[in-house]
């Protein structure tokens, strides 16, 4: 828990490469579809990822908005 990764990505507004940290905060349970379901949380930066635990994305919130994986019929 905590671990941290640091990677370089080309920001094409500002024209230039910029360091970006990951952080996995750890396990935390979420509601998904009606339920609670257990997720790995990640951060970077001012975006909050909520994992399953093949490390697909239950759902992604950001100031630009908040994605939600589709429940499969």
């Amino acid at each position: 828990m905590g671990a941290k990764w640091v990677y370089h990505r080309f920001v094409t507004d500002k024209g230039q490469w910029e360091a970006t940290v990951v952080e996995y905060k750890g396990p935390v349970s979420i509601k998904w579809n009606g339920q609670d379901v257990p997720a790995h949380r990640v951060v970077s930066g001012d975006a909050v990822a909520d994992l399953d635990d093949r490390g697909m994305p239950l759902q992604l919130d950001s100031p630009q908005g908040k994605l939600t994986r589709a429940v499969p019929e």
